[in-house]
Parts: structure tokens; sequence; C-alpha cells
């Protein structure tokens, strides 16, 4: 069972779930893995092999990161489901001004909005990934039985990962600057993934 989890500086396979089910009864494959593990690398590698849409849960909180059409498009969807939520994207308030309970309510919503339109275009085929997958206990029933992805990248590769897309190459001192920083938010959600995998494959 300890092989099965994701490590903090030995990175392993990903973890796989029901692909078989995928474009038969199932038309999305869900990927998940800590911050900076690569799920967009493979979210955009499966999206381009299946010619299947590929959705992503930061458009939510980030949404002024991106200008693709599809995440203005379910941007604004959203808002139209939620117009109190405005203010949040267009003054980029959402990681400042809302509380972690709220936070977590209109996560759930924007989730469902996704399953909903994903539920609603059974001809199309998606891969939404997301980190909040595995932070929320209560997708464990929905998932364990869903196309899934876990990617099993170490915590200290994830670092890496996010150090060098977000801030480029730095120095040591920064970089060990940067690690105070992330290092609660790694260890806080290696220990949630790891649960998530163990009660997972308990179920499989």
């Amino acid at each position: 069972m300890c092989k099965q989890r994701v490590s903090r500086y030995v990175t392993r396979p990903d973890l796989t779930f029901n692909l078989d089910k995928f474009g038969t009864t199932d038309n999305v494959i869900f990927v998940t893995g800590l911050y900076g593990a690569g799920k967009t690398y493979t979210a955009e590698r499966l999206a381009q092999q299946h010619h299947a849409l590929h959705l992503r849960q930061d458009w939510l909180c980030w949404s002024e990161q991106y200008d693709s059409p599809e995440s203005k498009f379910f941007v604004e969807l959203f808002q139209k489901l939620h117009p109190e939520t405005q203010v949040y994207f267009t003054k980029q308030q959402w990681r400042t001004h809302v509380d972690h309970a709220t936070m977590q309510k209109y996560r759930r919503a924007y989730d469902q909005m996704m399953l909903d339109y994903i539920a609603a275009n059974p001809q199309q085929l998606f891969i939404y990934e997301g980190s909040e997958l595995f932070t929320r206990i209560d997708n464990l029933q929905f998932l364990q039985s869903r196309p899934l992805i876990i990617k099993r990248t170490s915590v200290h590769q994830s670092f890496l990962n996010l150090k060098q897309r977000d801030k480029g190459s730095i120095g040591r001192p920064e970089s060990r600057r940067l690690w105070q920083q992330y290092r609660p938010y790694y260890l806080k959600h290696q220990k949630i993934i790891n649960q998530f995998i163990t009660t997972l494959t308990a179920k499989h």
C-alpha cells in the first residue's frame, strides 16, 4: 500500500482507474494530483489523443490567467448561474476576499456546473483536471467508478515544477524562501491525497 502513495522524493507512475469506460459508458476522464504534478500536460495530451475538450478547475479562481474561448464560456456561464460572484472575477478577489467555507461552496457549485454540462453533452469527450478533486472526500464515492488518473509526481518534483513554471530560474536563497512558503501546503496535501488513494484503492 505504501508504494501506491505519493512520495516526498520519489516520483511514481500515475495511478489509473476505469479508463476502459472512457468513450463507452463515460465521456470524461478526471485528472488530479498535487499542484505542479503535471496534470495539465497529461490532460492536454489526452485531449489531443481523444479529440476531447480539456476543462480546468483553475478557471474558477484563476480566470484572469486564461483567455481561451472555453475558459471564457464557462466563467461567463458560472457568473450567470451565480451573479453574486461577478465581483470576485472582475476584481480578481477569489484568493483575497473569499473565506474558506464560501470558497468550498462555490467550488462545489462550479464542479456541479461542469458535471451538468458534461452530462448534457454525451457525444462530446472531456478531460477534467484539478487539484480540488482529491481534497474533498465527498468526491470519493463519485470518482471511484469513473475514469480517473492520479498523478504521483513527488512533492519535491512537484515543487520544482511549480517553481520553474511560476518563477523561472531563481537562486538558492530565493528557492529556499519559496519552499518555506509552499511547504505547509504541500505537506498537507500530500497527506490528503494519500488518504484519498488509500481509501480509493481499498474500494477497488
